[in-house]
């Protein structure tokens, strides 16, 4: 029972994370912040999940939301790297937009 709490509150606040993390993509100090703490959160909570995952001991329901809070995650990552090539992109056509004026 222990351990299922413990998952149970590992994703619930992971999912928490990534929903604020979301939400600040255009904040880059604050998305930083968010993905510092989704890091602490994962590295904290690594052995427990490392130890169930050996043992397969996980749930059917808990397997299922931890594949898609790692969903979650790719997801987050696809927009923050789309976020980041968006503004080096933008920041080269500045570049090369003054440049030209010159």
């Amino acid at each position: 029972m222990t351990v299922t709490m413990n998952v149970d509150e590992f994703l619930n606040t992971l999912n928490q994370l990534i929903e604020s993390a979301n939400g600040c993509l255009q904040d880059p100090k604050s998305f930083l912040a968010v993905n510092s703490d989704i890091s602490e959160l994962i590295e904290a909570s690594f052995p427990l999940l490392n130890q169930i995952v050996d043992k397969d001991d996980l749930a059917p329901e808990i397997r299922a939301r931890l594949f898609d809070s790692l969903a979650s995650v790719r997801a987050l990552e696809a927009k923050a790297n789309a976020r980041l090539a968006w503004s080096r992109d933008f920041e080269e056509h500045m570049r090369h937009a003054t440049v030209g004026d010159r």
